[in-house]
């Protein structure tokens, strides 16, 4: 049986020191415990077969405060673009970062390797009608499908299970005019997520903005 990869990335969030604001440590969560053994902190560090927990850093080298730009075109190329940049960008790549994922994006990598892979976070209708390549305000993961010229999931992709949306249960679409979105549960969305192993073997899901997420 082949291999299967589910990237589930989280954006903003990160592990802290055991204090009390510290969502890791202070809110229940069995399965995750059971699993990791011990509450999620910056020093946590399971080794285990086919298991490991440890935090990186992610300025990687670079000083400031991490940002989504430089971050995720690190995480989804491979390459160091703090320290391409010399700096950390934050919100949307620039000209230089977009050169590095048009080189060597997470799905462009796959596609070269023979690895069917899918971006799982649908788009709405508005981002179709609206599309522009060459537009400045387009997420690294956006970027990283268009350098790979993969397939953007739709509203009928989520809609039929095909696709996950990025606040998970669907919320943020529920006041869309003649809405037919479901609302779902976390659950669902994970069966989801899962399924689409059956037809790709690389799956990356993105989630942000998790401080408005709801349940």
């Amino acid at each position: 049986m082949k291999n299967k990869l589910i990237f589930i990335f989280l954006d903003g969030v990160g592990l802290g020191k055991n204090v009390k604001s510290n969502p890791f440590t202070k809110t229940f969560m069995p399965t995750l415990f059971n699993l990791v053994g011990e509450e999620l902190t910056n020093t946590t560090n399971v080794v285990k077969q086919n298991f490991l927990v440890r935090g990186i850093d992610a300025c990687l080298g670079v000083e400031g405060i991490p940002q989504s730009a430089t971050g995720q075109t690190s995480l989804f190329t491979g390459y160091n673009a703090q320290a391409f940049l010399g700096h950390h960008l934050m919100a949307y790549p620039n000209d230089q970062l977009i050169a590095l994922i048009n080189k060597r994006s997470i799905f462009k990598y796959a596609k070269e390797n023979y690895i069917k892979s899918i971006f799982a976070n649908s788009y709405t209708d508005g981002f179709f009608k609206s599309f522009d390549k060459n537009s400045s305000n387009y997420s690294v993961t956006t970027r990283c499908v268009l350098a790979a010229k993969n397939n953007f999931n739709t509203m009928n992709d989520l809609v039929e299970g095909r696709a996950v949306h990025w606040d998970i249960t669907n919320f943020t679409l529920q006041d869309m005019p003649n809405n037919k979105i479901p609302l779902i549960t976390p659950f669902i969305a994970g069966e989801n997520l899962k399924n689409l192993t059956n037809d790709y073997d690389l799956i990356l899901y993105e989630c942000f903005f998790t401080r408005f997420n709801r349940t």
